[in-house]
């Protein structure tokens, strides 16, 4: 038997399960119709957070596993 919810706990459902699939939280906010990201991060900043180690693996990941940072293309050439 399924339990009785109320209808803003699908739209809490739809931003946890949002983020942890890794959708950018001004996508979600967008969807959500709020008008900043501000509530995104204020109402799920734990689940945001529970992915800190994901987005640690994606950056090495993209940067080849190279952990040094990039060299920022604004860096003004030598002369």
């Amino acid at each position: 038997m399924l339990r009785r919810h109320r209808p803003h706990l699908t739209r809490q459902t739809y931003a946890c399960w949002m983020l942890s699939a890794g959708a950018n939280p001004a996508f979600i906010a967008t969807q959500m119709n709020h008008e900043n990201t501000e509530m995104v991060f204020t109402v799920y900043v734990a689940w945001i957070h529970a992915l800190d180690g994901f987005q640690i693996e994606f950056l090495n990941q993209w940067l080849g596993g190279d952990t040094t940072a990039p060299i920022s293309p604004l860096r003004h050439k030598e002369a």
